[in-house]
Order: structure tokens, then C-alpha cells, then sequence
């Protein structure tokens, strides 16, 4: 009796793979990983040089509430800029946080286009030498748009404009509101 019993269940099993992997592949869940360049709107005096740009990346995930509706989590380091005079550098920031979106898609045969709307919750850690190391929280709107590209049923590459705002002091009189380009190639895996 236990034999058959096996035997039925490992056979009910096996049967049951192309179903399960279907299922599978059609899973609300995603997750992927972006490396890109970030780049600061911050004024820049005359005198000084600025860095306005860095290299930075995204961890994120996805829920797919239907082919035209998605939401994302994501985490973002979006890397550091700097101002400098010929002396000496005047202050640097460094950016990251986490941010939440809805995102309204467009599905087309393997290429889909989307905009994110949403918020995003961002830290920056400004060093000046006048007054040392300074970290600022803030949360503020943040959206993006983007295409990505289905090389398999789980796989897909995409191309992302995230966009920022962050807020920060970098002395006790300058209070900066900056935007934050964020332009991004990765990968993401449907579970």
C-alpha cells in the first residue's frame, strides 16, 4: 500500500511540474538590481568647481497588480557631489534612501514602457570643514519613467530616469533643495 501510495503521489508530482512551472512564470513578483550615474541640480559659484555627478545603484522590487498597474520598493545609493575652491573642497553630500512608487505600464510584445509615480524617504550626509559631518533626513515626491525589454519569460532588461529631490544644509545659513537625476541600466528576475 505504501509503495502505491508513493508511487501515485511522485507520478502526481511529476506531472505537476509544467503546471507549477507555468504558475511560476507568471508570477506577480519581481526583483532586480540597476547601476547608473546620478547627477545633482546644484548651483555652483563662479569661483569654485563643482561635482555634480557620480556613479550609484538601486536594489528593487516589484508587484505586478496587473499588466497596466505595478508597485516598486526600491533602495538607492545615488553615490556624491562636491564643491570646491581652488584651496580647498567646501562641502560634499552623499545620498541614500529608500522610495516607493505606483507604476503605470504600457505592454507591448516583449518591450513595456512605464511611469512611476511616488515618494521617496532619502538621507544626506553632508561633510564641510567648518562644521563637520551633518546628516539630513528628508522625505519628498519622487518619479520616473523607463522602458525594459523581456529577453526571457523571467528575465528583463530595463533603462530608468528616476528623479529625486533631497533637502540639506551644508552650513547653518545655507539650506539646499536639490534635484537628483538618476539614470539607471539593470536587470530584473521574475520569481
Amino acid at each position: 500500500m505504501n509503495k502505491k501510495l508513493c508511487m501515485t503521489l511522485t507520478l502526481c508530482a511529476l506531472a505537476s511540474l509544467p503546471i507549477q512551472q507555468a504558475l511560476a512564470s507568471d508570477s506577480p513578483w519581481s526583483a532586480g538590481a540597476a547601476l547608473g550615474q546620478s547627477y545633482v541640480k546644484m548651483g555652483c559659484d563662479a569661483a569654485h568647481t563643482c561635482d555634480k555627478s557620480d556613479s550609484g545603484f538601486k536594489l528593487y522590487g516589484d508587484y505586478t497588480v496587473n499588466p497596466n498597474f505595478a508597485v516598486e520598493a526600491a533602495y538607492v545609493e545615488l553615490g556624491e557631489a562636491s564643491e570646491s575652491n581652488l584651496t580647498n573642497e567646501i562641502f560634499s553630500a552623499k545620498t541614500s534612501g529608500v522610495a516607493a512608487y505606483g507604476i503605470g505600464v504600457y505592454p507591448m510584445e516583449k518591450l513595456s514602457l512605464f511611469a512611476k509615480l511616488g515618494l521617496s524617504s532619502l538621507t544626506t550626509k553632508v561633510s564641510t570643514p567648518t562644521t563637520g559631518n551633518k546628516s539630513n533626513s528628508n522625505t519628498n515626491i519622487a518619479w520616473g519613467f523607463g522602458a525594459a525589454y523581456a529577453l526571457t519569460d523571467r528575465i528583463a532588461v530595463n533603462a530608468v530616469w528616476d528623479l529625486f529631490k533631497t533637502q540639506y544644509k551644508h552650513t547653518t545659513v545655507i539650506d539646499d533643495t536639490n534635484g537628483i537625476d538618476f539614470v539607471s541600466v539593470g536587470l530584473n528576475y521574475r520569481f
